[in-house]
């Protein structure tokens, strides 16, 4: 068995990466979605908006634990994410 802390990317849906973003540090886990900034046009207007740089991914840091129910056996593999 043995731990490692580091950043894991998460799938989320379509266009729910801020919404995902903000529940998670409100639950206190540090995250992480990098955007760019993209000129938009509209028939009226034009404005300035950030946009996710991995579309439907949210970066967590988290704490992964690796362990075999049963250690005799190989090929026994479950993998557990702890989110604190």
């Amino acid at each position: 068995m043995w731990n490692v802390k580091g950043w894991f990317a998460f799938p989320v849906a379509p266009r729910a990466e801020q919404k995902v973003l903000q529940h998670l540090e409100y639950k206190g886990y540090e995250t992480f979605v990098p955007t760019y900034k993209s000129k938009r046009r509209w028939k009226d207007r034009a404005k300035v908006v950030a946009l996710p740089l991995f579309p439907s991914y949210v970066f967590c840091r988290a704490v992964a634990v690796w362990y075999s129910p049963f250690p005799e056996q190989s090929g026994w593999w479950v993998w557990v994410a702890n989110l604190r």
